[in-house]
């Protein structure tokens, strides 16, 4: 699905915590979508032991509402949108407002709470049902309290 590389890194995690969750299977059914994809590098930067945690079975709810902010039900293309704000659904249908300014990205809840503050940091990867968008950060997931661990 994600098997291609970045240029500061590669998808391994990503493709590895997108099996876990099993939105691998969902998004190859879904017929058009965005990944804003975060790079091997990105995960890196979470704090120690969250990328373990989040694989973790008891914790796949948590995963999947974690990775679904990633998935936008619309393409969206990083450099045909050198400017704009728009208002879109994930993949689990939650309303973001998200804003492009050239090679930077953030993602808004409906209730105003910043969940994603990302630079693009390669090319759009394109195919007729999907655009997969590189970025250097992980959306957060407002309901979850990282002091509480995954």
């Amino acid at each position: 699905m994600t098997e291609h590389r970045a240029p500061d890194g590669s998808f391994n995690i990503l493709n590895s915590l997108l099996k876990a969750s099993s939105l691998d299977i969902v998004l190859q059914e879904k017929s058009l979508f965005t990944l804003l994809a975060p790079t091997d590098a990105a995960f890196t930067k979470l704090p120690a032991g969250e990328i373990d945690s989040l694989s973790q079975e008891q914790y796949k709810d948590r995963l999947v509402s974690l990775l679904s902010r990633h998935v936008i039900s619309t393409l969206i293309s990083s450099t045909s949108l050198a400017t704009c704000s728009i208002e879109a659904k994930t993949v689990e249908q939650e309303t973001v407002a998200i804003t492009v300014q050239g090679k930077w990205i953030s993602m808004h809840s409906a209730t105003g709470i910043q969940l994603l503050d990302a630079s693009v940091v390669g090319n759009d990867i394109k195919s007729s049902n999907r655009v997969i968008i590189p970025i250097n950060a992980v959306a957060i997931n407002e309901n979850i309290n990282a002091s509480e661990g995954w």
